[in-house]
């Protein structure tokens, strides 16, 4: 009938209503009616949401459909140029601006404030290393354990004073480079569980934190297999028999205390 028809209608615009979303005004300074891309963080890779038009002025205003209400990633592009990050929530009123090169202001965001100090910081001080290395002082080695120390530290202090924000998961899988992480000690595993706790409690069914657990549970194992191979005792090799060139028997352990090349 008509009338459940419209009440159909109804619930469907209900449950758009009800939709969390979060809106974002963009400002980028040196741009006029240009196209900017944004593009949503999913665990380990970038898809993109929409693509954005600026007006005259490097202005545009976005509202943002959020999955849910959890803490999502979300970023800026212009070409291949990261223009900003941010942290969305429902409700959230984000002002960005920003520059052609990647650098900008965000405010109305306290996650995606957060999120901007620890990505400068990291910046920072892998600025600071190259620098460094370019440079190669004497006592090189020296100051590179420096930064590296002070960073971690900083980190550590992040997400202990902020214990509840999405960030403090975030400094964990945070890398100088790929042979470089910040937390990449075995003693780094209990930072790891100590923040997944504190995030469970506000964050229990997102998807970050499952990647965390997942990163746990996997650090968990390594530790447990070094654990033991370093327990496991040592064997000597089996005592292998064969015929030398000589069409003699052979035995491998004859040869003990020799330098032996088995060729197969």
């Amino acid at each position: 009938t008509m009338k459940k028809f419209l009440s159909i209608i109804a619930l469907m615009f209900a449950v758009v209503a009800c939709k969390p979303t979060a809106n974002i005004d963009i400002k980028i300074n040196g741009i006029a009616e240009d196209s900017i891309a944004l593009y949503k963080l999913n665990i380990n890779r970038l898809t993109l949401v929409d693509s954005l038009k600026t007006n005259k002025d490097g202005e545009c205003n976005y509202k943002v459909a959020l999955t849910d209400e959890n803490p999502a990633f979300y970023y800026l592009y212009r070409g291949e140029t990261k223009l900003a990050g941010m942290i969305l929530l429902p409700e959230d009123k984000v002002e960005i601006t920003a520059d052609t090169l990647g650098k900008y202001e965000i405010a109305g965001s306290i996650e995606s404030t957060n999120l901007k100090y620890i990505d400068d910081a990291l910046a920072n001080s892998t600025s600071a290393m190259l620098k460094v290395l370019n440079e190669q002082p004497a006592d090189a080695n020296q100051q590179l354990s420096k930064i590296y120390i002070n960073h971690k530290r900083a980190m550590i202090k992040h997400a202990l004073t902020n214990p509840k924000s999405i960030t403090a998961a975030t400094v964990l899988f945070q890398k100088f480079n790929d042979n470089l992480p910040v937390f990449g000690e075995q003693t780094d595993i209990i930072s790891f569980k100590q923040i997944y706790d504190s995030l469970m409690v506000v964050y229990p069914t997102s998807e970050y934190l499952t990647s965390l657990k997942n990163e746990i549970d996997a650090r968990e194992n390594a530790i447990a297999m070094l654990k033991k191979v370093n327990e496991a005792s040592s064997l000597s090799y089996p005592d292998i028999t064969g015929i030398d060139i000589n069409g003699k028997e052979v035995s491998l352990s004859s040869f003990d205390g020799s330098v032996i090349i088995l060729s197969f």
